[in-house]
C-alpha cells in the first residue's frame, strides 16, 4: 500500500509542469497516509505538506489581487514572476488561482502581439514607443471586454489608450449615421463641408470604423456632383448648350 501511494505522490512531485493534481486530490492522499499508513515514515509525505502548504500561502496572497478586493494590480512582468514562483514552489499542484493568472497573463502577451506595435521616437529622442495597431472598432471592444473582465488584475499601458479609442469610437460612428442621414436634406456643398468637418474630428481615432467608409463615399459622390454642376453652369454661363465634351469625359472617369 505505502509503494502504490509512493508512485502517485512521486507523480505529483515530479512534475515540473502546473496542472499534475488538484489540491483536493492532495489533501486526499495526505489524509490516506496519515489514516492508513501512520506508522511508515515516507519522505514524500512531508514533500507533499510543503507543497500544499506553499500553494496556501501563494494563494492566500494572490486572491484579493485576482479578486480585484485588495487595491493592487500587476506588472505583467510581476504577473509573470508570480507564475515561475508557482512552478519552483508548488509544481504539479493545480489551483483555480493560478489558471486564472496564467491565462490573464497568455492574454495580456497575445494582446500586446496582435494589437501594439514600436514605434522609434523622433531623432534625438532615443528609444521607442509602444502604439495600438489600426484595428476594426468592433475587434477593440471584443479586446477590451477581454482585459477588462479576465485580465482587470494586470496592467496593460495600453488599455487606457484602447478604452479611449473604443468609447470615441462609438460616440463618433453614431454622430457620422447622424450626418449621413442629414446629406439627404441639404445642398451638396453644406453636406460637403458637414462631412469632410466630421471626418477631420475624427482624425484621433485609430480604430477602422464602418461609417468612415460610408461617409468618404459619399464624400466623393457629393464632390462629383459638385464637379458637375460646375461645369454644367459654365456651360449655361457661355451660352453653350452643356458642358464641354472634355470635361463630360473626365467626369465619366
Amino acid at each position: 500500500r505505502s509503494e502504490d501511494w509512493r508512485r502517485r505522490a512521486l507523480k505529483i512531485i515530479s512534475s515540473r509542469e502546473q496542472g499534475g493534481a488538484e489540491m483536493s486530490l492532495i489533501d486526499d492522499m495526505i489524509a490516506e497516509a496519515e489514516t492508513q499508513m501512520p506508522m511508515v515514515q515516507m519522505r514524500e509525505l512531508s514533500r507533499l505538506r510543503t507543497l500544499k502548504n506553499n500553494a496556501e500561502r501563494w494563494v492566500e496572497t494572490m486572491t484579493p489581487v485576482l479578486n480585484g478586493t485588495g487595491n493592487r494590480t500587476l506588472s505583467i512582468h510581476e504577473a509573470g514572476r508570480l507564475l515561475n514562483q508557482t512552478l519552483s514552489d508548488f509544481p504539479g499542484v493545480l489551483t483555480p488561482e493560478v489558471s486564472r493568472l496564467r491565462a490573464a497573463h497568455k492574454l495580456v502577451h497575445t494582446f500586446k502581439e496582435v494589437c501594439s506595435f514600436k514605434q522609434n521616437r523622433k531623432k534625438g529622442s532615443g528609444g521607442s514607443v509602444v502604439k495600438l495597431k489600426k484595428i476594426s472598432l468592433q475587434t477593440a471592444e471584443v479586446w477590451l471586454r477581454q482585459l477588462e473582465t479576465k485580465a482587470f488584475f494586470i496592467d496593460v499601458p495600453l488599455k487606457t489608450d484602447l478604452k479611449r479609442q473604443v468609447m470615441q469610437g462609438r460616440k463618433w460612428a453614431v454622430q457620422a449615421r447622424r450626418v449621413l442621414a442629414e446629406t439627404k436634406s441639404k445642398t451638396p456643398n453644406k453636406n460637403i463641408r458637414q462631412i469632410k468637418w466630421h471626418l477631420a474630428s475624427g482624425g484621433a481615432i485609430n480604430l477602422e470604423i464602418p461609417e468612415v467608409q460610408a461617409l468618404k463615399r459619399e464624400l466623393a459622390s457629393l464632390q462629383w456632383l459638385e464637379k458637375y454642376q460646375l461645369a454644367v453652369k459654365k456651360a449655361k454661363q457661355r451660352e453653350l448648350p452643356g458642358p464641354r465634351l472634355d470635361k463630360l469625359d473626365e467626369l465619366i472617369r
